[in-house]
């Protein structure tokens, strides 16, 4: 077995879980080549060496794409001409979304070239957008299964995620990092016999517990709320400030730190300044992974205030949770998406209604007012059984392992005609 798993890129600082999945899986001993579709110039410090590494899809050569796919059409111009027109067909909902797949279909062609001149024997994708794609068809040119992680679910009409219903029909099988996206896409394409919940791992020597007592906050003078995240709706940050406006007004000394940038920045500052919040606002502009690390272990609450957006647009489960769970930082999240699988209340964390300031502001207060440190060592209890990496790589090793096999016995028989 020989896997290859493809994704935007591997240096994008947000996909360190992904990085730490790689590490564990060779570890284990498991052969794994990288494709990506796009180099990212500025890629994390921790992710250089597979950077570095991964096979790209852009630039396009014009040439070897044009020369892979006569190679693929005349390998079996049937077999060729029949997936082009499934692409094609495929149940979308414009033209152009449909003459997108149409285009993946020609751009995969050398990276599938590429995959059977390494050897690959299944391709894994990570997100359903255009690598989804991408894998998708080189597998079909190659001849191999492919496979997919579906991390966040309300992307169905997303300009990036074109012919889901495709990539759950075709896929050999489904990784899903919570039940909630199990129910989510089943409803869309019947794919829950195929679907396998894995979460996304943690290297937990890199987030100790901080065992502290049961006083809130930390630091004797104020308390300290952080909020990280990349600053787009689907995050939920102006619900925060809105609540932070609250807390002001019950004589709270408090400070918000928020981590992060992106394209509501401008926006978000006006919205604390116009609420008078310079002083309790304050925006730190995004962190390093050992930042973050630091400023989770000083912070009393961290608050993840999620919202399913306008055009249906969700979260999968925000690595913040399982981070500031690890630590032992207590947690506020919005009942989001598949975030009630690990914030249980009052068991690891509060929740909150989604897009609901007042549900945040009483969720602090309360946490404020009856801190339990039972309830953070749960939390880590929690992440240590469900979200370590080494768990979650051995899980992963079985899946493919499992599939791999039955592709090996389904191929042995139709080679000896009992199929």
């Amino acid at each position: 077995m020989k896997l290859a798993y493809i994704t935007t890129c591997f240096g994008t600082p947000s996909h360190t879980f992904m990085r730490r999945e790689i590490r564990a899986l060779r570890h284990l001993g498991v052969a794994l080549s990288l494709y990506g579709t796009r180099k990212d110039d500025t890629p994390a410090v921790d992710a250089k060496d597979l950077v570095g590494e991964t096979y790209y899809l852009y630039p396009t050569n014009v040439t070897a794409t044009l020369g892979a796919n006569l190679r693929y059409f005349l390998r079996n111009p049937v077999a060729y001409l029949s997936g082009l027109w499934r692409t094609f067909k495929s149940p979308e909902f414009s033209l152009p979304r449909r003459g997108k797949m149409v285009l993946h279909y020609f751009l995969s062609a050398p990276l599938a070239r590429h995959m059977e001149e390494q050897g690959i024997t299944h391709v894994h994708a990570h997100f359903q957008n255009v690598a989804c794609s991408i894998a998708m068809f080189a597998a079909e040119h190659a001849h191999i299964p492919y496979s997919v992680t579906l991390h966040s679910a309300g992307t169905y009409k997303a300009k990036d995620t074109v012919g889901l219903h495709q990539k759950l029909l075709n896929a050999q099988f489904l990784i899903m990092i919570s039940h909630y996206n199990v129910d989510y896409y089943d409803r869309i394409v019947p794919c829950r016999n195929k679907s396998h919940v894995i979460r996304c791992g943690m290297n937990l020597a890199e987030f100790p517990f901080h065992d502290f007592d049961d006083s809130i906050p930390k630091n004797p003078d104020k308390i300290i709320l952080l909020g990280v995240g990349r600053f787009v709706e689907k995050k939920g940050f102006r619900y925060l400030i809105e609540a932070c406006h609250l807390l002001k007004q019950y004589d709270l000394n408090f400070e918000l730190h928020i981590i992060g940038s992106g394209p509501l920045d401008t926006e978000l500052r006006t919205q604390a300044e116009r609420l008078g919040l310079q002083s309790e606002v304050i925006f730190l502009g995004p962190k390093n992974i050992a930042e973050v690390r630091t400023a989770m272990a000083k912070a009393d609450i961290v608050i993840v205030p999620s919202v399913t957006t306008d055009s249906g647009d969700m979260e999968g489960l925000p690595v913040v949770i399982m981070e500031a769970m690890a630590t032992g930082t207590a947690v506020v999240a919005s009942a989001h998406a598949g975030i009630p699988e690990i914030v249980i209340p009052g068991e690891t964390g509060l929740l909150t209604e989604e897009r609901n300031p007042h549900s945040i502001a009483n969720a602090i207060r309360a946490l404020i007012d009856h801190p339990s440190k039972q309830q953070l060592i749960r939390a880590r209890k929690l992440i240590e059984q469900h979200f370590n990496i080494e768990v979650v790589a051995h899980q992963r090793l079985d899946i493919f392992s499992r599939y791999h096999v039955e592709a090996i016995s389904y191929e042995h028989l139709r080679d000896n005609s009992f199929l």
